[in-house]
C-alpha cells in the first residue's frame, strides 16, 4: 500500500467555443410558464362563466318565487270565499277554475315554478362550475408552480 496521498486535479488548460448560452433551462421555464398562464386564463373564464351562472340563477330563482306566491294570494282569497259558502259547489269550481292569474296567455303557478326550477338547476350548476374552478385553480397552483424569481434576475 501507498503511503503517499495523491492529489487529484480539476483545472483544464484552455477550451473555447462559438457562442454558448443556456438555451434549454430558459425554453423550459418558458413553456412552462406559458402553460401555466394558459391553464390559469381557462380557469379564470370558468370562474366568471360559474358566477354569471349563480347570480342569474338566483335572480330567476327568486322571481319565479315571487310570480308563484302572487299568484296564490290573488287566488287564496276566491279559494277562502269558497270555503266560507260551503254549500255552493257552484263557487268552489268558480275558484278552482282562476286557479292562477295568466301572465302572457300563460298560467302564473306553472309559470312562476318553471322559472324557478330553471333557476335553481342554473344556481347548482354555477356553484359546481365554480368549485371545479377553484379546484384547478388549486392544481395549477401545485403542479404548475411559478419559477423562483431568481431565475428570471440571471
Amino acid at each position: 500500500m501507498d503511503a503517499t496521498p495523491h492529489r487529484n486535479r480539476f483545472d483544464v488548460g484552455s477550451q473555447s467555443a462559438g457562442n454558448i448560452n443556456n438555451v434549454q433551462r430558459d425554453q423550459y421555464i418558458q413553456y412552462v410558464q406559458a402553460q401555466r398562464e394558459s391553464f390559469l386564463r381557462e380557469v379564470a373564464a370558468t370562474r366568471t362563466k360559474a358566477r354569471w351562472l349563480v347570480w342569474l340563477g338566483l335572480i330567476a330563482m327568486l322571481a319565479g318565487m315571487g310570480i308563484f306566491f302572487w299568484a296564490f294570494a290573488g287566488t287564496f282569497g276566491s279559494i277562502t270565499d269558497a270555503f266560507q259558502s260551503v254549500g255552493d259547489p257552484a263557487i268552489f269550481q268558480q275558484a278552482f277554475d282562476s286557479f292562477g292569474q295568466e301572465i302572457a296567455g300563460v298560467n302564473a303557478f306553472m309559470l312562476g315554478l318553471i322559472l324557478a326550477t330553471v333557476g335553481q338547476i342554473m344556481l347548482i350548476i354555477g356553484i359546481v362550475l365554480h368549485i371545479v374552478a377553484t379546484a384547478r385553480r388549486k392544481r395549477a397552483d401545485r403542479e404548475l408552480a411559478a419559477p423562483p424569481a431568481w431565475m428570471f434576475n440571471s
